[in-house]
């Protein structure tokens, strides 16, 4: 760009010309990009990141790269070819995780902007096709031969397809019934059913046990290690020696005073 810059000297007034190179400026957008919960391995739908170059200077851009589970494709020009002032492109972003959990990654675009490189934070999670709510189960102290409370694990259809369920068997000193639709019939994409499971130990001390759900998905199958503790009833005593407790009978005393036997 060219321009012009006055010099006033105290007797001379004087013009001079000077050309001033600026550099182009440019945008992401957004700065975030987030993805909904997708099953391993599986890609998602493409989210798209918007690079708008300035209006004054031609923008060379030379690379544009991604880290992560995360995968890109651009219709950006790359050096030796030049975006227009003014002018924007696009870049398309795929999320492909590979571990169950939180996953991050970034889009890098080196330019010859001042501001270069530019960068857009990439999210998202991933989750197992089919999965339990819990891992494990711990009914703590229960009376032998006497059922427990219910505990209800959910198992979660994350497929964006139905779910076919083979069996649901448990061992041990525990017993389980489920509204979940056994084969032929299916669980919704992204549906759940509930699985409810009682301990009744058939003797004392630590008592294990497995609840396993075979199904259709690469995960499969899923488990839940279950234990508790069996123990016997309470035992009441006939004698109150230090003072009467509810339930239990105090200590009858003969005409002397002295307790009887």
């Amino acid at each position: 760009m060219l321009k012009t810059v006055l010099s006033y000297g105290p007797l001379l007034l004087f013009a001079v010309l000077v050309t001033l190179t600026e550099s182009p400026a440019q945008t992401l957008s957004p700065a975030t990009l987030s993805f909904d919960s997708q099953v391993l391995n599986t890609s998602s739908s493409a989210k798209v990141i918007t690079l708008t170059n300035g209006p004054t200077s031609a923008l060379t851009i030379a690379g544009i790269t991604i880290s992560g589970d995360f995968a890109a494709s651009s219709l950006c020009p790359i050096s030796p070819k030049t975006l227009a002032g003014g002018a924007s492109c696009t870049i398309s972003v795929t999320f492909t995780p590979t571990t169950a959990g939180a996953r991050s990654g970034q889009v890098t675009v080196v330019d010859n902007a001042a501001t270069s490189p530019q960068s857009v934070a990439l999210s998202g999670v991933g989750v197992l096709p089919a999965a339990l709510s819990t891992n494990s189960s711990y009914f703590g102290n229960q009376v032998v031969n006497v059922p427990s409370a219910v505990i209800t694990v959910k198992l979660v259809n994350n497929q964006k397809i139905p779910l076919t369920i083979s069996s649901i068997s448990i061992t041990g000193d525990f017993a389980q019934s489920s509204n979940c639709p056994l084969a032929p019939g299916m669980l919704a994409a992204a549906g759940s059913c509930n699985i409810s499971i009682t301990f009744t130990p058939t003797a004392v001390n630590t008592r294990t046990g497995t609840l396993t759900v075979v199904d259709n998905t690469a995960n499969s199958p899923q488990s839940v290690a279950l234990s508790g503790n069996g123990v016997l009833p309470v035992s009441l005593s006939t004698r109150c020696p230090l003072a009467r407790k509810s339930g239990c009978e105090p200590a009858k005393h003969s005409q002397d005073g002295q307790t009887g036997k």
